[in-house]
């Protein structure tokens, strides 16, 4: 992926991750959000799933860098959590899918979210 070594030489770069580097880390999870069907198919981005390693080790990476700011967390999982605001099925696969890349961020970003966005964000969607 042609984002993997921007990604790569962020997260080395000895000081704290810039706003610059949280932006794109940012934008590409949102990316990844949106792509999250075609993922899907393809074996999808957990951990454990048997999907394409760079797009995992990306993803994961991305994610580690938007972990250094509770502030951008929240606001990425506040973006993506829109998945029960649309006019699709609850159990289409877009959102079947989208729901588990949401999930699989939130559990990333769990020990950095407020109690808040805990309770109003991640905890409903789990529910679901």
């Amino acid at each position: 992926m042609v984002s993997q070594p921007v990604l790569f030489a962020t997260i080395r770069h000895p000081a704290p991750a810039s706003s610059v580097s949280l932006s794109i880390a940012s934008s590409l999870l949102i990316t990844l959000w949106n792509l999250a069907f075609v993922a899907s198919k393809f074996g999808g981005i957990s951990a454990h799933a048997a999907g394409f390693e760079e797009l995992k080790q990306t993803f994961y990476l991305a994610l580690d860098i938007v972990a250094s700011s509770p502030i951008e967390s929240e606001a990425l999982l506040r973006r993506i959590h829109d998945v029960g605001q649309s006019a699709v099925p609850k159990f289409h696969p877009i959102v079947l899918a989208k729901t588990s890349t949401f999930l699989v961020c939130a559990e990333q970003l769990v020990g950095v979210v407020t109690q808040d966005t805990l309770e109003s964000i991640i905890l409903p969607t789990c529910l679901r």
